[in-house]
């Protein structure tokens, strides 16, 4: 008998140094998400296009600096194939740039963590988003209702 599926949601880590991808990984172990760590772009990409049709990921955790594809690059081509309103994407980085936290807000991300990842800052940006989307929910049914 194979391994029994999980139905917790998939949150792909991708970031190329080891021991910040098995930090993530830990941390996150007895979360509400599948950690699925990935040590490249390439590997991230694959492990996608793998997946059933309608197999929606939880969310994705990228570094800023990768090897061969960087992280916005990778960002932008996950967002052609998942909807960020949907599918919270968050970049993280060694270094504190509210540029590069501006640039990945654009391009669609949630937010920008800084490495090594504070997984209470974690939790925080995740409820932060998960608010935002309930508030937006929220107004658009009650503009809904008031158009009736």
């Amino acid at each position: 008998m194979g391994q029994p599926v999980s139905t917790k949601p998939a949150l792909i880590v991708i970031d190329n140094d080891p021991e910040s991808l098995r930090s993530i990984t830990d941390g996150l172990a007895k979360s509400e998400f599948t950690v699925c760590p990935c040590t490249d772009p390439k590997q991230a990409l694959r492990y996608v296009e793998r997946q059933p049709a309608r197999w929606q990921p939880g969310m994705f955790m990228i570094d800023l600096i990768l090897p061969e594809l960087g992280g916005f690059e990778l960002l932008r081509r996950l967002t052609m194939k998942y909807d960020p309103r949907a599918i919270p994407f968050v970049m993280m980085s060694k270094h504190d740039s509210p540029e590069d936290a501006m640039e990945a807000q654009q391009d669609g991300a949630i937010g920008m963590l800084k490495k090594p990842v504070s997984f209470e800052s974690f939790n925080r940006l995740l409820e932060e988003h998960r608010l935002k989307k309930l508030k937006a929910q929220v107004g658009s049914m009650a503009f809904k209702i008031d158009t009736y």
